[in-house]
């Protein structure tokens, strides 16, 4: 074992292939903006435009400060494995870590009684990606990974997948988009499948902001 150690090691040292190996690029990170400042005012100067946004025009970047602030949702969710069905209302708040990690808290009531939902969501502007990682207090996790796409508009959709899990002695499949479609508005359009029968529609709720934005800085 220790000829074998010592012969890969040598291996890794005399070979180009595993001795040239470098980190890949890293965007420099920011406190308090995901997006860098060109991207920003990119944005800014389609906003300002009186005209028609067109494919001669840069396109407009996702910025996940959107999300910045507190939401109110109403819900009415079918019954499934992961809820008891019902009407359910509450808020989701979110905040900035640093950069383009952000945390956020679900407080919802409905027929399963009180819950809440701590989640962590990290966007990737180089390849519009978007995770988002979702712990319920109800015993279940939700991991949402996808790109964002965008139109001339402005408008953007984030097209997710959840992996298979098992809860409750059923597998259980998600699939959805989230519509970001104003800056007072998105929303959450989920699919789901149980033991490998077709999806249905999981509710597609309205998430409204409350209230203005936090400014730069006063986000915590």
């Amino acid at each position: 074992m220790k000829i074998a150690a010592a012969a890969f090691v040598m291996l890794a040292v005399a070979s180009p292939v595993l001795a040239q190996v470098e980190p890949g690029s890293v965007r420099e990170r920011r406190p308090n903006q995901c997006l860098s400042d060109a991207e920003i005012k990119s944005n800014k100067q389609l906003k300002a435009l009186t005209r028609p946004t067109s494919k001669e025009d840069p396109n407009w970047v996702f910025d996940p400060d959107y999300l910045l602030g507190k939401w109110t949702f109403d819900w009415d969710v079918p019954e499934t494995p992961i809820s008891a069905g019902g009407k359910t209302t509450g808020t989701y708040t979110f905040k900035r870590i640093e950069d383009c990690f952000f945390e956020g808290v679900l407080e919802a009531n409905g027929s399963d009684g009180a819950y809440q939902v701590k989640a962590l969501i990290i966007y990737n502007p180089d390849l519009k990606y978007l995770t988002w990682l979702e712990n319920d207090s109800r015993g279940f996790s939700l991991l949402r990974t996808g790109r964002v796409a965008g139109d001339l508009g402005g408008y953007f959709t984030h097209h997710w997948e959840v992996p298979a899990f098992t809860f409750k002695g059923k597998v259980v499949r998600m699939s959805g988009t989230t519509f970001f479609s104003s800056p007072s508005s998105y929303r959450y359009r989920p699919r789901i499948s149980i033991d490998g029968d077709e999806y249905m529609n999981f509710g597609n709720p309205w998430f409204t902001r409350s209230g203005p934005p936090p400014s730069a800085g006063q986000e915590r």
